[in-house]
């Protein structure tokens, strides 16, 4: 099995591209276990919202939101890095 997190960038590119339903039936199949936290889940949402988004017509915030509980694991980081420039990214 894989285990995997994925950024809120690669969500909304497989939404955008239409192509998450072949890694939603992996996690169903049980071949891939895909983590989140809830600030990534957080992210995801807010980054979705985005006015250059619109154009896309993303699933809603509460969809979004269940992808994540409905597909993932969620996880509490028990450290976090802190030596990126962008502190968002940390």
């Amino acid at each position: 099995m894989i285990t995997a997190v994925l950024d809120a960038n690669i969500w909304l590119s497989l939404l955008i591209s239409h192509k998450a339903l072949p890694y939603l039936d992996a996690v169903l199949e049980g071949r891939l276990r895909l983590y989140t936290s809830p600030t990534l889940t957080t992210e995801t949402i807010t980054v979705s919202e985005r006015k250059k988004f619109e154009r896309y017509r993303l699933p809603s915030a509460e969809e979004i939101s269940r992808l994540h509980s409905d597909f993932t694991s969620i996880f509490a980081p028990e450290s976090l890095f802190d030596f990126y420039p962008d502190p968002k990214d940390n």
